[in-house]
């Protein structure tokens, strides 16, 4: 089984990815980084096989644990990629 992370937990992260990973029996999504609370929650509800370790307000943490994912999707708005 393949690990992945979403980096945005917005439409195209939780609403789009999230839901399609969450029905693929090949991948586990093993992390979520977003700054809206919210979105963190809805991730929560959606995925909540992802460990409070794994789960983080700003891609800069998630960087410094080092490789922590066989893949990541990047899924922030645009003008931040």
């Amino acid at each position: 089984m393949h690990s992945i992370i979403i980096i945005g937990a917005g439409n195209r992260g939780l609403d789009v990815y999230g839901h399609l990973l969450a029905a693929e029996e090949s991948v586990q999504v093993s992390g979520l980084v977003d700054p809206d609370p919210e979105r963190i929650r809805l991730g929560r509800q959606l995925l909540p096989h992802i460990g409070d370790d794994m789960i983080f307000s700003d891609w800069r943490r998630l960087i410094e644990r080092g490789k922590a994912a066989d893949a990541v999707v990047i899924a922030v708005q645009d003008a931040l990629h």
